[in-house]
């Protein structure tokens, strides 16, 4: 039986392994042909769509940071969805945006609820070709749009992705946070370029109205309370193509959770979509690192009764840290994080228990977001 879980474990830990590098190879191309700005391109007409509830401590920034871009007035427009929201998001809008310049829409549901519902009105609102999506507790780099429309001019990809980031790291627990965060967008930007997408960010991705359209029925059908990216990409990239969008001023940030309450409510929703795959692409990555961590935590376990499987189990653990290092050394010096760089043996330590203990949470349990309750 002991053999049988040794064999195991080398051959995940060898097919992670391969993986992950073959990942950071993709990401060493991209980091030496990223770009910093374009030549002059044709701009395409934008409307940026903000689905958002309980945010009135976060809107500010975003509408701000979304008022403040240097893309024509006429060429863009906002949408704000309201998604029943119970504090004073709405009254906090309405004040904001007497101070700013750009046109803002809002809406509000009514007897849908949700942030599929929100975004599908916000869409069936638009009047422009692209639908670029954030959150509102982001903030976005003043040329994000001039980046997608970038992007657009230069790929014609029908759905767009960009990288996500968390900027508030200021303990160790977010900075873990902020370097798992990265490793997501490794592979977002690896799997893209692979032709392969896996991964996307509401908080970032953008896509053609008249494409989004087509599946709007079956996007909106969806049992999942969040999902809102990843299930529409794979369902984009069955017809269209998707692109990455490579620009520094593409980058959005974020905000990282402070409790390890929240930290798990907010790992539980991610990994519970996984659930619901149907992309066997996506299922086989992550069937793979979930097995990787799930034998390399058993094994330490069993180590402690079985002296034998010390030394196996550290040398495995070694080669995995040794691949994600140049991975991750990768997407840090990719976004400007190399600062980062030191937790990358404590996220090994962390990841492996925590993935998972959070997995079989994800699977079995609900999760709450923005004040409702959800099952898996």
């Amino acid at each position: 039986m002991m053999l049988i879980y040794t064999l195991a474990l080398f051959f995940i830990v060898f097919v992670y392994s391969v993986l992950i590098t073959v990942y950071a190879f993709v990401l060493l191309k991209f980091y030496r042909t990223q770009k910093i700005n374009a030549p002059d391109l044709p701009l395409t007409t934008i409307t940026v769509v903000v689905a958002l509830r309980n945010e009135e401590h976060n809107i500010r920034q975003c509408i701000l940071s979304l008022a403040n871009q240097n893309y024509p007035s006429q060429f863009f427009e906002v949408i704000l969805v309201n998604d029943h929201s119970t504090d004073n998001s709405l009254e906090e809008i309405h004040k904001i945006i007497k101070e700013v310049n750009v046109p803002f829409s809002i809406y509000s549901l009514n007897d849908t609820e949700g942030k599929k519902s929100a975004i599908c009105k916000g869409v069936k609102y638009a009047k422009n070709k692209l639908i670029a999506l954030t959150d509102a507790d982001c903030v976005v780099n003043e040329n994000w749009l001039k980046s997608i429309s970038d992007t657009y001019a230069l790929t014609h990809a029908n759905m767009i992705l960009g990288t996500v980031v968390f900027e508030n790291n200021t303990t160790v627990f977010q900075k873990i946070q902020s370097l798992e965060l990265l490793s997501y967008q490794g592979v977002t930007i690896s799997s893209t370029l692979l032709k392969n997408p896996i991964l996307a960010n509401g908080a970032n991705i953008a896509y053609e109205r008249d494409k989004f359209l087509e599946f709007e029925k079956e996007f909106s059908e969806s049992k999942t309370a969040s999902g809102d990216d990843v299930f529409l990409l794979h369902l984009f990239k069955k017809k269209y193509a998707v692109a990455y969008n490579s620009f520094h001023s593409g980058i959005v940030k974020t905000q990282a959770t402070k409790t390890l309450k929240e930290f798990i409510e907010q790992r539980k929703r991610w990994i519970s979509k996984s659930t619901k795959y149907t992309d066997s692409f996506a299922i086989i990555n992550s069937g793979i690192v979930f097995i990787s961590n799930l034998l390399l935590t058993t094994g330490m376990i069993i180590s402690l009764f079985n002296p034998d499987l010390i030394r196996i189990v550290c040398i495995l653990f070694l080669v995995k840290t040794s691949v994600d290092f140049f991975f991750l050394y990768l997407v840090t010096k990719i976004t400007n994080h190399l600062k980062l760089l030191w937790l990358v043996a404590p996220l090994q330590v962390f990841y492996i228990f925590y993935i998972p203990i959070v997995s079989l949470l994800a699977f079995n349990s609900t999760f709450n977001w923005k004040g409702r309750i959800y099952k898996k």
